[in-house]
């Protein structure tokens, strides 16, 4: 295959897909003169090195689905030829010089009269050399058909074009009806966007995505945060008694108060600041807290309370014969027994 047919073969290619120039010069940004020039079997860019003419090319053959390596490989091969060509051709014989010196009349009528006898011998000469020639070149040109052949023939990895084909390319004339492209898209679906702008695409969505989880999250910690400061706290008491107080509540046992004095009349007592009525019948207790502490009370066994018990909190109770008392902090209550103010059964802790 020539570098004709090469070109000739291109040009078919995109018409079948249906392919503008400018179509192809926009997605392959190769300039359209040499895209041209590639269909027309120029592969000689006056502006461009070799290797840039192979890179273009690979990527028009590439554009076109066609086997990029083949393709280079064919125009290798044509180049060579045409080469080859170029150098078994008889180079046309150089003008005389103009300057040169006028030779003397004898020495011109003898080379007249040398010259009268030898136009028919050079005529003969001549004649075999071109006969040889041109024979040698018919030999080349069947030659480097059957080479092409011979690479053009399908096989099972890259069918690209069957031995039937090849004729009609290279016994092609110069001169051929172009044939009209219609503007619709091409058949064959277009591949604009790569993998690595896909992956890019989704690498920046979830970039975006998680910026915004984590400034919602920071948004709902900041209004947490704020809600926590701007409620009063619960509970009022002073510092020191909390960092008093130990981790694990520890109980001092209270005197159990289990004997019944005879019934008296209600007490105010108001240094205590409680007070209590007693009718006489069984036992009765009245706690009033003056700091915080863990109270656990028993009427007959029967348990009352077992918590934490708030400063100023008051707390009464009544049994048939039995009030236990257990406290951890014994210095914090205030109690009326029965009506009467007892003292501190304790210290703190």
């Amino acid at each position: 295959m020539d570098l004709f047919s090469l070109g000739l073969y291109l040009l078919d290619t995109r018409e079948a897909k249906e392919i503008t120039l400018e179509k192809a010069e926009i997605d392959l940004r190769i300039r359209r003169r040499v895209l041209e020039s590639f269909e027309q079997g120029e592969f000689n860019i006056t502006d461009a090195s070799e290797v840039q003419i192979r890179g273009f090319l690979r990527n028009y053959s590439r554009y076109l689905g066609l086997d990029d390596d083949r393709i280079v490989l064919l125009y290798e091969a044509a180049l060579q030829n045409a080469n080859r060509r170029g150098r078994g051709r008889v180079r046309p014989a150089k003008p005389p010089n103009e300057s040169r010196r006028q030779e003397k009349p004898a020495t011109a009528s003898r080379r007249a009269v040398i010259t009268q006898e030898q136009p028919e011998t050079e005529r003969k000469g001549r004649g075999k050399r071109r006969t040889r020639q041109e024979r040698r070149e018919l030999r080349e040109k069947r030659a480097s058909q059957e080479l092409n052949l011979t690479e053009l023939s399908a096989s099972p990895t890259n069918p690209m074009m069957t031995p039937t084909e090849f004729p009609a390319f290279t016994d092609r004339p110069a001169s051929r009806p172009r044939r009209d492209i219609t503007d619709t898209d091409p058949a064959l679906p277009r591949v604009t966007y790569s993998e690595k702008s896909d992956n890019r695409r989704l690498l920046n969505f979830l970039n975006t995505l998680a910026i915004l989880v984590i400034a919602l999250a920071a948004i709902g910690v900041i209004i947490f945060v704020g809600v926590q400061l701007i409620q009063p706290p619960q509970d009022n008491q002073p510092e020191g008694i909390l960092g008093q107080l130990p981790d694990q509540p520890t109980f001092s046992l209270v005197p159990t108060l289990g004997f019944a004095p005879t019934p008296g009349p209600t007490l105010p007592v108001d240094t205590l600041g409680i007070a209590q009525q007693y009718d006489g019948e069984g036992v009765a207790v009245t706690i009033r807290a003056q700091q915080r502490t863990w109270l656990r009370v028993t009427t007959d066994g029967n348990e009352q309370i077992n918590r934490l018990v708030l400063p100023e909190e008051i707390l009464e109770y009544r049994s048939q014969s039995v009030i236990t008392v257990t406290a951890s902090n014994a210095e914090a209550l205030v109690m009326i027994y029965n009506g009467q103010p007892q003292g501190i059964f304790g210290g703190r802790g």
